[in-house]
């Protein structure tokens, strides 16, 4: 029933359990808006008997979890009201049991794609990877970096897939892009995605960044595009006047949300 926002930013951050309602949680409650960010390098790891990552929930609130290091997803996942981003750079490569992961009708796998570069969801042994697919649920894709019409990726490795998304086999991403969609036989196998034709209006999308340090109780945010601020997480944002990175923030300031933008 409340705000809140996780950065893991170095390291690894580990939530072990057994049992029953055991996992990680982003959003909960009418008012619950979690979001988490895992940055290149770092890793947040979710393992023991039962353990799920879980993305919003039936009750209204609402997840969102982008991976741009590694997600450490042994058991199962849960997206029921929100989305969970691979980055490029993204790994999600650990799971091994045989629990079932599922994405609900308000939920959405979302995919970044830089040329040849794909976080993929993928299992590390024969039984991992069993995911149930609402056909409500969206996904999303975004181009970016070289990518040509014929290339393909692919976006999950699974045991047992069941469902498929909203978008069906052939779709337009909001860039314009076209694609096929294979899910392969449903048994042992892989979810393809193939580029059938680029939009050539579409402009390619260098995305920004926006990363955090701490030294004697100050911040210092480095950031590329325009660094904005808000004291709530869901905004509003406004431009932080005459920021350049790094831009310092001391830590006896009030509560403070930033993000950049292109």
């Amino acid at each position: 029933n409340a705000k809140g926002v996780l950065n893991v930013t170095g390291g690894t951050l580990s939530g072990a359990h057994s049992g029953a309602n055991a996992g990680i949680f982003a959003g909960l409650g009418p008012n619950g808006n979690g979001r988490v960010f895992i940055a290149e390098g770092a890793a947040l790891r979710s393992q023991g008997g039962g353990m799920v990552v879980q993305i919003g929930d039936e009750n209204g609130g609402v997840g969102h979890v982008s991976v741009a290091g590694q997600l450490f997803n042994f058991k199962f996942f849960r997206i029921i009201n929100g989305t969970l981003e691979m980055l490029p750079t993204g790994i999600n490569s650990s799971f091994n049991d045989i629990d079932v992961s599922t994405i609900g009708a308000n939920g959405t796998l979302a995919f970044v794609i830089d040329g040849e570069q794909v976080g993929g969801l993928l299992r590390s042994n024969t039984t991992g990877l069993n995911l149930d697919i609402d056909s409500q649920a969206t996904l999303k894709v975004t181009l970016e970096g070289a990518v040509s019409a014929g290339q393909s990726w692919v976006l999950m490795d699974y045991t047992i897939l069941t469902g498929s998304f909203a978008q069906g086999t052939q779709f337009s991403n909001d860039q314009g892009h076209q694609f096929d969609l294979d899910y392969g036989t449903g048994d042992n196998d892989v979810v393809t995605l193939t580029l059938t034709a680029l939009n050539p209006l579409a402009t390619p999308a260098t995305p920004a960044t926006l990363g955090v340090s701490q030294t004697d109780g100050v911040l210092q945010i480095e950031f590329t595009g325009t660094l904005q601020s808000a004291d709530e997480v869901d905004g509003s944002y406004a431009e932080v006047e005459g920021a350049t990175s790094p831009y310092e923030v001391s830590t006896d300031e009030l509560q403070q949300f930033f993000r950049s933008v292109n």
